[in-house]
């Protein structure tokens, strides 16, 4: 009895500071990101004890200094976790998840010269958090901190004690109840991404459960059924008629207008805005309207005779009930035209100036012009990337798969991709190209875009650049426009790099270009700003460069070029945005605003849409334009001037319609004027249907790709023969092969 006392005694000494330590380490790290310590961020206390527990029983395994030197390098460990979250934040905007780590070598490598300027800027809270070693060791050296040693048989019962208390301290979370939004329903929700589960339970607790759910299936295999939603509620909502039109706010308020197409005729709509009794002549009928479907595919039918797999089953009859999208006045508007679609890093509405970006500008306000246009990303261009060529959700869950091909793209390459942009044109003869001014390795792009039907040149593989980070995009477009510009008809896709940060002088493009902006901006703005004009000033000669050669091969009437941005500028401090913008930016809205360019030199009168949309929306918006035929079932977004229900989405699930505009990270709901005169039942049933839907399209998205659902469907409808079904599992055990290869 009296050694478990002395057992206790020692043991609890060990407690103590490990949860002390955890507790100052989460209220610094909190204190040194820009969404700070939020309202129900002390939840993450439930989790301490527990993650104290299992500390101390690694702690006293000898008698003497041994026990000093394990406890300083523990705290020691503990503090660099919470550093290379601190740095993190302060190089990509975000906290890192467990599927990241495993990016570690080869994002010092490629990311290594940027970590300067983020240390930095983590500084003073790398101090603070390097203290709890700096004491232990201190305190040591002065034999001041030993509390002994601890057996095996306390030890294990330590380990044991650890999960039970982590189970009540999960449980315990529903004391602040278990709404969508409560600390409960996040530690549950293995959708819910690092930075949302960081700022209501804390960073360490988050990382333990994306390693559990990957390593260990803990929340992560399903989160519920993938039932169908029934959207009756938001279609009959937002088809009721009103006369209210309003332009939407600058601070990222919900728009008071239709979602619909503008009736500005000035602005060249081609609906007519005029009284049917005005005198005019009668607008000729519109062709019947058909849905973009594959018929040979009968959903409804596969989910009947799918009994052996529910998974399988309930995605079929998921996807069903989603319906499809259907052809419009607009589909074919561009058929037969080339195309070039480009997805630009870093690109936003606020890297274009009239004087220093002024192609840019030029293209964004003539073509196509979406008013309520959101990037969903705040970083990783793997993700923007993917939602932008795919139409589907990226993998932002727990289970996210680990390693170097951290993400849903790269993950893809070893699936079926059959609507691909780049198999789509290569179905109607054309030779799709694609183009990167970084390593193909990098992502895996290498094994991806190829998967989407494209023939692929990279940095170092068919292309060299006088700078390698980042590399210019000027260059870019002057090695790869004769691939394909002699081509009837054509479609290339870049990813450009130009636009990269951190914007310091030891930015490659910023170096190049700096001179010119200052010149042109005239002083008076900070070193970011200019840095990342600098960035898009290159994007901007690319540009200019490519409409020039397309002018002399008279082949610029007859071109699309459609440019979004990866993700928003995360490189750009709160001040450096604000300051850009010229007002204090709302960040759980506002920044994510932002323009898709949709450009076509031969059009005579703009179209202006004010739906929301976001990157999901873009591909089968130009798949319609283009009367390409596609699947829209399969598509997460919608042809933007399509008959659907239309919102922008947010990574996080926070979303903006025209009826109300849904912040997932406090639950708060901010109705527009088109609300008014609904009941508070009817909004809430709108609003809680709207977000079963974002909820069921990202679970959707996972599934997809998780089943390798897109090569099932397509074999049992008969859309891919037995043979081309070895074919395409040999290819895919090629692509695993050299993956592992490349790791």
């Amino acid at each position: 009895m009296k050694d478990w006392k002395s057992i206790v005694k020692t043991a609890g000494k060990y407690f103590l500071i490990y949860a002390l330590v955890i507790i100052y380490m989460e209220i610094v790290l909190r204190c040194h990101i820009s969404e700070g310590i939020t309202r129900g961020f002390w939840f993450f206390l439930c989790f301490v004890p527990a993650q104290a527990l299992f500390l101390t029983a690694l702690n006293g395994f000898f008698r003497g200094r041994k026990n000093i030197i394990v406890s300083t390098v523990l705290l020691a460990l503990l503090g660099a976790y919470y550093i290379a979250q601190l740095v993190y934040y302060n190089n990509f905007g975000s906290l890192f998840s467990a599927s990241q780590m495993g990016m570690g070598a080869e994002a010092v490598e490629n990311f290594g010269w940027t970590l300067g300027e983020a240390i930095k800027k983590s500084f003073w809270g790398i101090l603070l958090l390097l203290l709890p070693a700096l004491a232990a060791g201190i305190c040591g050296g002065l034999r001041r901190w030993n509390p002994g040693k601890i057996s095996i048989r306390p030890r294990l019962l330590l380990l044991i004690l650890s999960v039970l208390v982590w189970i009540l301290g999960g449980q315990s979370t529903r004391l602040g109840g278990t709404g969508r939004q409560s600390a409960y329903s996040i530690y549950r929700d293995p959708l819910s991404p690092t930075d949302i589960t960081a700022s209501r339970l804390g960073a360490l607790t988050s990382t333990v459960l994306e390693i559990t759910s990957a390593h260990l299936g803990f929340f992560s295999a399903r989160v519920e059924a993938l039932e169908t939603v029934d959207t009756s509620i938001i279609t009959n909502m937002e088809n009721t008629e009103t006369d209210e039109s309003q332009e939407p706010e600058e601070s990222g308020e919900p728009s008071q207008s239709q979602s619909v197409p503008s009736e500005d005729t000035e602005s060249g709509n081609p609906e007519s805005s005029g009284d049917e009794s005005s005198g005019d002549e009668p607008e000729e009928p519109l062709p019947q309207q058909k849905p973009h479907i594959y018929e040979e595919i009968d959903l409804k039918q596969i989910a009947e005779q799918e009994v052996d797999d529910e998974e399988l089953r309930e995605l079929a009859l998921y996807l069903d009930s989603r319906g499809a999208s259907e052809t419009n006045e607009y589909t074919g508007m561009f058929e037969g035209y080339n195309l070039i679609y480009i997805c630009a890093e870093s690109f936003w509405t606020y890297a274009m100036d009239e004087n220093v970006t002024p192609t840019l500008a030029e293209m964004a306000n003539h073509g196509i012009i979406l008013e309520n246009y959101y990037n969903s990303f705040k970083n990783t261009t793997t993700n923007g990337e993917f939602a932008f060529d795919t139409s589907l959700w990226p993998d932002f869950s727990r289970k996210a798969d680990a390693g170097t091909d951290v993400g849903s793209f790269s993950q893809s390459a070893s699936c079926y991709m059959p609507m691909g942009l780049g198999d789509l044109f290569a179905e109607m003869g054309v030779e799709p190209h694609a183009f990167h001014n970084y390593y193909g390795k990098y992502y895996r792009r290498i094994l991806s875009w190829p998967n989407l039907g494209y023939e692929c040149k990279f940095y170092k593989d068919g292309m060299d650049f006088t700078s390698s980070w980042p590399a210019s995009d000027l260059e870019l477009m002057e090695q790869s426009v004769d691939d394909y510009i002699d081509e009837e008809p054509f479609h290339a896709y870049y990813m450009t790099f130009s636009g990269h940060g951190p914007y310091y002088n030891n930015n490659a493009i910023c170096q190049k270009n700096i001179g010119f902006v200052k010149e042109t901006m005239g002083e008076g703005h900070s070193q970011e700003v200019y840095g990342y004009l600098a960035g898009n000033r290159e994007l901007d000669k690319a540009m200019e460069y490519l409409l020039q050669r397309l002018e002399e091969a008279g082949k610029l009437d007859k071109t699309v070029i459609v440019i979004a941005g990866d993700h928003y500028p995360y490189n750009l401090s709160q001040n450096a945005a604000n300051e850009l913008v010229g007002h204090e930016l709302d960040r759980n809205f506002e920044m994510y605003q932002s323009t898709c360019i949709i450009y076509n030199a031969g059009m005579e009168e703009n179209i202006v849409t004010d739906t929301y949309c976001c990157n999901v929306d873009i591909l089968p918006t130009i798949l319609n334009l283009f009367g390409i035929e596609y699947d829209s079932r399969f598509m997460m977004g919608r042809d933007i001037f399509s008959d659907s229900i239309h919102k922008a989405v947010i990574y996080n699930k926070s979303f903006l319609t025209d009826l109300v505009r849904y912040n997932s990270q406090n639950g708060e709901a901010v109705w527009s004027d088109l609300a008014e005169g609904y009941s508070d039942e009817m909004k809430e049933a709108y609003l809680n249907t709207m977000i079963e839907l974002v909820n069921s399209e990202y679970y959707a998205s996972m599934q997809i790709l998780d089943l390798n659902y897109f090569e099932y469907i397509w074999h049992q409808s008969g859309l891919m023969s037995d043979e081309e079904l070895e074919a395409e599992q040999q290819r895919a055990q090629e692509v695993e092969e050299r993956n592992e290869s490349y790791d």
